[in-house]
């Protein structure tokens, strides 16, 4: 896997015949300290190049429909400052509100410096202009 190309790695897990739905994070936290954890994790590591984050994001929109879409763009922001946080959740806020089902975003809970916006698109075909 390059690096370049995926820094992160985002995993939604809706549902699974082996892997639970969390209700809390807390939920998440213990089965990550479970037996199971160690050796499911280490087999998909050794198919990563780099970290892998894992972090948690509570969205202001329920974002399974945008995750549903054709194709999702999942954009991270670090922020730094916290008037500039501020002014763009605002933003935000009147965005994913005006179009629901298309865009949502949401603060992750690890880094209050740090937003995760997810958008639905019609198409992951690249256009040149």
């Amino acid at each position: 896997m390059n690096s370049e190309l995926a820094h992160y790695i985002y995993s939604m897990v809706e549902s699974h015949k082996h892997l639970p739905v969390w209700d809390t994070v807390e939920h998440h936290s213990n089965f990550t300290n479970s037996d199971l954890y160690g050796p499911m994790i280490e087999t998909m590591r050794s198919a990563f190049e780099g970290a892998v984050d894992d972090f948690h994001v509570q969205f202001t929109i329920d974002p399974k429909p945008i995750l549903s879409s054709p194709c999702t763009q999942i954009t991270t922001v670090t922020f730094k400052a916290l008037q500039d946080k501020t002014h763009v959740l605002q933003i935000l806020s009147g965005v994913s509100q005006m179009n629901p089902g298309v865009v949502t975003y949401g603060e992750v809970i690890e880094d209050e410096n740090v937003v995760i916006i997810i958008r639905a698109l019609s198409t992951c075909q690249l256009t040149r202009h």
